[in-house]
């Protein structure tokens, strides 16, 4: 129950900490969706592709659902809450106060407004990952307007609109 409440706060944060890149080429593949003093959020160009579905006759592309990569840019200020809320749900502290960024594999239904994180990982600044959550402890989420999770959805739903050709070719 405490990994339940505590992965739907940090997603909560992630939608209503970027590893250092090894390279420009990198760097650009990450673009920026928005920023607070907290948090800044990028989704990764390179992956991000539709839903594949089998059926009895081989599989098909499913573009109501875009699969994508999503880092969260941790501000020091947001490390020191999540610090206080690990501490409060009585996980163990220490190498907490080394986060720098989660990067999160999401699910996008682009028809119902639902996003789903098939897991999320978080990683100290030199790139040791901390710990890994897997998806199947949080159910689709929703939305409210004006939120970050909103500015996802429409950054994310907008690429995909101009980039269908590359991500229908990734989703094979």
């Amino acid at each position: 129950m405490k990994k339940i409440i505590f992965i739907v706060i940090l997603l909560t944060g992630f939608l209503s900490a970027q590893l250092p890149f090894a390279s420009a080429a990198e760097a650009e593949r990450w673009r920026w969706i928005t920023a607070t003093d907290e948090l800044a959020l990028f989704f990764d160009t390179d992956t991000i592709k539709y839903d594949r579905h089998q059926t009895f006759h081989g599989s098909s592309i499913d573009k109501n659902i875009i699969r994508f990569y999503l880092e969260v840019e941790y501000s020091d200020m947001a490390i020191q809450k999540i610090i206080e809320t690990m501490k409060n749900n009585g996980y163990r502290q220490g190498a907490w106060e080394n986060l720098s960024c989660a990067i999160a594999y999401m699910m996008l239904d682009v028809e119902k407004q639902l996003f789903h994180p098939e897991y999320v990982t978080f990683y100290t600044a030199d790139g040791t990952a901390l710990i890994t959550w897997h998806g199947s402890i949080c159910n689709w989420q929703a939305f409210l307007p004006g939120t970050r999770g909103e500015t996802v959805y429409q950054v994310i739903t907008s690429y995909a609109t101009d980039h269908d050709e590359d991500l229908t070719q990734r989703s094979d």
